[in-house]
């Protein structure tokens, strides 16, 4: 919360609630909040830096690719591509990049119709995303 009031222009935090006691705890959090430092914000900064350079597929999870003809989970195998370079889990990903392909959801079944591609609201190379990440997450 304070990250978010300290941005420029911010003046209003919206944050999704569902009961009263929550609604009250967001009133007590927002009420007596103090912007980040400068220090602070530089720090904000660099992690942003670092999480945005180990980043694969600027993929938001829009899912405006799916439904795949071929039945690709390509947002799924995108964030399994992310989260290995992002965090080192490499191998965590490519367990569930094989659940993935029992499951026949897997980049391996794209045949670069580029439907996905067409739809794509970030413009992305999606096909040839997808045969990296193959790639990347298969070969472990």
């Amino acid at each position: 919360m304070k990250w978010l009031h300290s941005l420029p222009g911010v003046s209003v935090v919206l944050s999704g609630m569902s009961t009263m006691k929550q609604l009250e705890e967001n009133i007590e959090i927002s009420s007596d909040i103090d912007t980040l430092s400068p220090e602070d914000m530089e720090i904000v900064k660099k992690a942003a830096q670092i999480y945005r350079s180990r980043t694969k597929v600027d993929c938001t999870g829009c899912k405006y690719c799916i439904p795949c003809p071929q039945n690709v989970a390509i947002p799924e195998v995108f964030q399994l591509y992310n989260n290995a370079h992002v965090y080192g889990s490499f191998d965590e990903s490519s367990r569930s990049y094989s659940n993935l392909i029992q499951k026949e959801e897997d980049s391996s079944r794209c045949v670069e119709c580029g439907l996905c591609e067409e739809k794509c609201p970030q413009n992305l190379t999606i096909i040839q995303y997808l045969k990296d990440a193959r790639d990347d997450l298969y070969s472990r």
